[in-house]
């Protein structure tokens, strides 16, 4: 509804257009890219737009709920990469070890650094984030099971790297 449209609302709204942005050129890059094979090109391709392989193996994993909220609704679920794509190797940007499924908002955020997650599944909080955006978004909020080792080592990058704290 419009009277949710709020200013924390809108600058999350402007994260998610600025974020399909960055996918338009990954998938040029991934078309020029030579010496890949074309199969490996559309499977990087699928994945980076949340689709294909990367994704279905997300759903099974997280069987079809949000990794926080349990969200089953499909439409508003994202695959997302833990370790940045830009930064990841072709076959870190295929293993869906390196996703969490999550709603749309919580993508938003895990995607710019502003949230994390410990091993122990509890959500990080960036400080940039104001205390009535936090209670807007229903944050702090941990994942419903605890990553798995491989995930982990994911999330430590992201915790070391991507999250602004």
């Amino acid at each position: 509804p419009l009277s949710l449209r709020t200013e924390p609302w809108s600058r999350i709204q402007q994260e998610i257009d600025v974020s399909f942005a960055y996918y338009d050129a990954d998938i040029a890059d991934i078309r020029r890219a030579k010496g890949v094979a074309e199969t490996t090109k559309q499977a990087l391709i699928d994945a980076r737009i949340g689709q294909g392989r990367f994704r279905k193996e997300l759903l099974d994993h997280w069987k079809g709920l949000c990794a926080v909220t349990g969200c089953d609704q499909p439409q508003v679920l994202r695959a997302s990469h833990i370790k940045p794509w830009n930064v990841s190797s072709n076959s870190e940007r295929l293993n869906s070890r390196n996703g969490l499924l999550l709603v749309a908002n919580l993508d938003a955020l895990f995607d710019r650094g502003l949230i994390s997650f410990r091993t122990n599944g509890e959500m990080l909080i960036s400080k940039t984030i104001s205390r009535s955006s936090r209670n807007l978004l229903g944050l702090p909020a941990g994942l419903r099971r605890l990553p798995t080792s491989e995930e982990d080592v994911f999330l430590d990058y992201h915790r070391n790297h991507v999250f602004i704290n």
